[in-house]
């Protein structure tokens, strides 16, 4: 979900670039992202089963296939359990969820099938099996994965500030205030996204961050609404970093000003929950790559909220870390990171995931074998979406010249392509010079043509076309004028 409200806030500082602009980088991506993605379209189907889960994985590769092309080396992550801070969030979403579905039944029984497939869009959960789906793809391509022990938020978060990857895939606003420090939003099938520098946030144009740190930046965030604390009715984006700024980053006067207002209604406790939240974005439990076991996602003796830990005596709110051999199961996605099950799926499905992956390699292989023909004696023409090719050796003067209507999506050598290859000629220089003078002429005629031509228009009489007659329309008499033509009398003749 996000910190509601918080992009466009930040707009001024967003910058529309093509995932190349990160060419030969390391990206983690936030997984469920593309699944929700994916799944919209065919959330009738997924709704009770993992029928037509090949598909949402073909779609995901896909996207991957994008990075692969510009060798960026990506990191896939996955959520794992649900955070102790986030169950009463949880807990609404799902009641929302099975009301959209309650809806979008009683409207399919009805027969209004768009309007249906538009609330199962909305009520479809992406659980650990269509997650497991996706890894079996992804070990089966070697690509990188993990499991988050709890928010993939927080696990992605804590790649970057390790140094582990350069840049995040994703399309929720909670990175920021984790602090992560490079973040690539909304990229569309065509690589095209939205760059945010964490760097860059006093520069925003939209709110006065100047005078704000990190900590003033999260304090904020919090206000205006989270995932692990609803804001209160009232206070938005804008309304929580003014809150901030008049209190000169001390967010026990900003709660204060808030009681005094008579229009706020602030909860009781609301304090005490606020800094569970605070401590939640700056300590999550998340899992090192690098040392292959939990840890939080800052040093706690390290960082400058310290005393706030301790007085904490139960830390349990921030993620619980167990044991290692249980740790690297759910790490590697062998076993339902909720349930602690083992997860399976049916050798159907195992098959047609495998068959839509060897789809792909196969559209990306003939793509190659293309590009390199182009690179070996290939000739492009001015007018853009053809080219020429030039295949074999000139011998007698013969060249074969092949026209390709669609350039990088065909190879001549495979079925599909053969239909996009049309064989244009087999001449001689001089004949197709021959060629090219009568068509000169057909085009451009001569002078005496020409003339020929003006003396038959000027013999030739010019026809003309009788009136028609507009028929009789039923209720109206001889004479009148006619309604549906308003300037034209109507005749009985």
């Amino acid at each position: 979900m996000g910190i509601k409200d918080l992009l466009p806030k930040i707009k001024s500082i967003q910058q529309k670039v093509h995932i190349k602009e990160f060419k030969g980088q390391r990206a983690a991506i936030d997984s469920y992202c593309w699944l929700h993605q994916g799944v919209y379209g065919m959330a009738h189907e997924l709704k009770d089963n993992l029928q037509g889960v090949e598909y949402l994985v073909e779609y995901c590769i896909s996207k991957l296939k994008l990075l692969l092309d510009y060798n960026i080396k990506p990191i896939f992550v996955f959520d794992g359990a649900e955070h102790p801070m986030k169950l009463k969030t949880e807990e609404k979403r799902e009641k929302n969820r099975n009301r959209i579905m309650g809806e979008a039944k009683k409207l399919e029984e009805e027969g209004k099938v768009i309007e249906a497939m538009k609330k199962y869009n909305e009520s479809v959960n992406i659980t650990p099996r269509h997650a497991y789906a996706l890894i079996i793809a992804l070990k089966k391509l070697e690509i990188e994965y993990i499991v988050a022990p709890y928010e993939a938020d927080a696990q992605l978060a804590y790649l970057s500030l390790a140094g582990i990857v350069d840049f995040i895939i994703t399309e929720d606003s909670d990175l920021l205030p984790f602090g992560a420090s490079t973040v690539f939003m909304k990229m569309d099938k065509n690589g095209k996204g939205y760059r945010i520098d964490l760097a860059d946030l006093k520069k925003v144009e939209e709110i006065n961050m100047q005078s704000f740190d990190h900590t003033n930046f999260l304090e904020a965030c919090i206000l205006a609404g989270c995932d692990y604390l609803p804001s209160v009715k009232g206070i938005g984006v804008s309304k929580a970093f003014k809150l901030i700024t008049n209190s000169g980053g001390d967010v026990k006067l900003a709660v204060q000003n808030m009681q005094k207002n008579k229009r706020l209604v602030v909860p009781d406790k609301y304090l005490e929950t606020f800094d569970k939240a605070f401590l939640t974005f700056q300590y999550q439990v998340v899992y090192c790559p690098i040392e292959k076991k939990l840890r939080y996602l800052r040093d706690p003796e390290d960082s400058l909220h310290s005393k706030s830990l301790k007085d904490h005596e139960d830390l349990d709110f921030l993620g619980e870390i167990y044991e290692e051999e249980l740790t690297q199961r759910v790490v590697a996605g062998d076993i339902d990171p909720i349930t602690h099950e083992e997860l399976s799926l049916d050798d159907a499905i195992k098959s047609a995931i495998v068959k839509r992956i060897a789809i792909i390699g196969q559209k990306k292989r003939e793509k190659r074998s293309l590009t390199n023909r182009k690179r070996y004696g290939w000739r492009r023409k001015s007018k853009k979406g053809s080219a020429n090719a030039c295949l074999g050796s000139e011998e007698d003067g013969v060249i074969k010249n092949y026209t390709i209507r669609k350039f990088f999506n065909a190879d001549s050598n495979t079925k599909s392509g053969k239909k996009y290859f049309k064989r244009k000629s087999s001449k001689t220089h001089d004949e197709r010079e021959e060629q090219k003078e009568a068509k000169h002429n057909s085009i451009y005629p001569t002078l005496e043509r020409t003339s020929k031509r003006r003396e038959l228009k000027k013999t030739t009489p010019v026809k003309s076309t009788p009136k028609k007659e507009i028929e009789c329309v039923d209720g109206i008499k001889e004479g009148e004028y006619s309604r549906f033509f308003p300037c034209s009398k109507v005749s009985l003749g």
